[in-house]
């Protein structure tokens, strides 16, 4: 009786023919498997990442698509010459334990990833760093030009101040010097700034005179120069003015005397002289005065307060327009990321 696995003799024509019929085998089953990963594209597999792969009748791995056995096929013989098989060509040798695919097809458990793809993936993610960067930074510029814009609108000059005239009851002047370097020749072709560039250094100092000025909003007619009175409850300091009265080499006294009074005059006048003020109103309470850079505790000002409300409107506005570059950088660099991602994927 005929088996499989035994080779079949018989007679065809008065030819003798002899073919070999293989054992069936059992069919493969599925198995977890590690598979072989190609980065860099030069056909070697870098790395193993787990996938399924078929298993044969005896434990041995197969390819994923199912592989045509070459068979030993033998040719027609006259009577009595033994048989010759046709050669199979080997099968080219498995990449770190991967399956080889058989003569003529083509290995698809290797995946084959472009050269560069790490350092893009990196660029794709520091762009998205970017735009989060960008968004914290717009967010914070909105948030303070709301506030900002918010205190300026809680703000009106004409119901929070009154405009009227003031006298300067009293002026306390000091004088003080500072002492700097002063660069007095330069080396020749050096660009640079007098740190870098200077070739002598000099030290001098410079005077100052300050004044600290108080008014009233009352008239006195016997305020003057002579006169003046610095220990009334209804004056109001402003804030220090400082004036300089030029370079000397050792002592201020080089200077000597300045002006009627040994010093020169202060900004805003002498003493006794009447300048236009804002005050505020009799009805105005403390919290409608707190958005005011007030220089006294009474908020006495000789500088309109319109001029207070304009500064942070104007603040205000410049954080809007930042946060809004700052968001369109947002926008430009997330697409820029968008894009990168999928040009990887």
């Amino acid at each position: 009786m005929y088996q499989q696995g035994q080779p079949y003799t018989g007679t065809a024509g008065g030819v003798q023919m002899q073919q070999f019929q293989p054992a069936m085998q059992p069919m493969p089953m599925q198995q977890q498997q590690m598979v072989g990963v190609d980065v860099n594209g030069d056909g070697k597999a870098d790395y193993m990442q787990p996938g399924l792969q078929p298993m044969g009748a005896y434990g041995q791995p197969m390819m994923m698509q199912q592989q045509q056995q070459q068979q030993p096929q033998f040719q027609q013989m006259a009577y009595g010459q033994v048989p010759q098989a046709t050669a199979v060509p080997a099968a080219p040798q498995p990449i770190m334990g991967t399956p080889a695919p058989a003569p003529g097809q083509q290995n698809h458990n290797i995946v084959v990833k472009p050269k560069g793809t790490a350092g893009r993936s990196g660029n794709a993610s520091c762009m998205y760093c970017a735009g989060v960067v960008f968004f914290i930074v717009g967010l914070g510029m909105l948030l303070g030009g709301i506030s900002l814009g918010a205190e300026a609108d809680e703000m009106n000059p004409d119901e929070d101040f009154e405009e009227t005239t003031c006298q300067i009851s009293c002026i306390e002047h000091n004088s003080f010097e500072r002492s700097h370097r002063v660069c007095r020749s330069r080396r020749s072709g050096c660009s640079g700034d007098d740190n870098k560039c200077c070739r002598n250094w000099d030290d001098v100092i410079e005077c100052y005179d300050s004044y600290d000025i108080f008014i009233s909003s009352s008239i006195d007619e016997a305020i003057s120069p002579s006169n003046s009175d610095c220990t009334s409850s209804d004056i109001h300091e402003l804030p220090t003015y400082e004036v300089s009265r030029g370079e000397v080499a050792a002592s201020c006294s080089e200077l000597g005397a300045v002006g009627q009074y040994g010093y020169g005059e202060p900004e805003l006048g002498r003493e006794g002289e009447v300048l236009t003020c804002w005050v505020p109103h009799e009805d105005a309470e403390p919290d409608d005065l707190e958005h005011y850079e007030c220089p006294n505790s009474a908020c006495y000002k000789v500088n309109d307060p319109a001029g207070d409300k304009a500064a942070l409107e104007v603040l205000s506005a410049v954080l809007f327009g930042v946060c809004a570059l700052m968001f369109v950088l947002m926008i430009v660099v997330c697409c820029c990321g968008r894009a990168e991602s999928r040009r990887l994927a």
